[in-house]
């Protein structure tokens, strides 16, 4: 018992320093696996997350949110993405489709919005995150961390001129690649509420199983062909 609050790691160390069973670390851990030895884990005393809202069809939610970027030239240019919940699509038109958009922002002076919403036609009902609503705007944060660390600090850009015209490129990549949390399909197309073909994916996947295992039924190494 006198052991049981301590890591295995220094169990091992006790049992090394008092020549009682030298073994290594990695002895150690095989064993407390393979004998079902692990601590349980005590519950967690941590607060769990809300989940976040869930749009249940396109254009029904969007998340907006700023997020700064400085360019070679040693300027801070600041960047307003647009997002939609439903398909997690980057908006380039910020005019609402088909019935009333509910937009979620932070609360900070940059989501003053009171002019853009007034504009004649707007039908958007503006939504403060942790204040109106109980859940946080944690999507458009993930999306400005993408955009920052997958997009714009892997490229050298140079002035905010060249900022403007290469950011419509890097919002029509993002929108057309195929996301895990879409179930493998693109924002463009979760808008249009398209389905994967798991069909033909079963079949590519057999396809290259069967290839990769004739690969290597003819190109074995001699040691395993004697």
């Amino acid at each position: 018992k006198q052991f049981q609050y301590w890591p295995v790691s220094s169990i091992a160390l006790y049992a090394l320093r008092n020549n009682i069973l030298p073994l290594s670390l990695n002895t150690w851990y095989k064993y407390v696996n393979k004998f079902g030895l692990a601590k349980v884990k005590p519950p967690s005393r941590s607060k769990q997350r809300e989940i976040s809202v869930r749009a249940e069809r396109p254009h029904q939610i969007w998340h907006a949110d700023i997020t700064q970027f400085v360019t070679g030239d040693n300027v801070r240019h600041y960047v307003y993405l647009v997002v939609g919940n439903f398909c997690r699509k980057i908006r380039k038109n910020v005019t609402p489709h088909g019935p009333g958009v509910t937009l979620i922002t932070d609360g900070g002076p940059e989501n003053n919005l009171k002019d853009f919403l007034a504009a004649p036609g707007q039908t958007i009902e503006h939504r403060i995150a942790l204040v109106d609503v109980h859940y946080s705007n944690s999507m458009i944060e993930a999306h400005n961390k993408i955009v920052k660390y997958n997009y714009l600090y892997r490229m050298n850009i140079y002035d905010g001129e060249h900022l403007r015209k290469i950011f419509p490129s890097i919002v029509e990549n993002f929108n057309n690649r195929p996301h895990v949390s879409l179930d493998g399909l693109t924002p463009s197309e979760a808008e249009q509420s398209l389905l994967l073909n798991r069909e033909q994916l079963r079949i590519y996947t057999a396809e290259a199983t069967g290839e990769r295992q004739k690969y290597n039924r003819i190109n074995q190494c001699s040691h395993c062909k004697a």
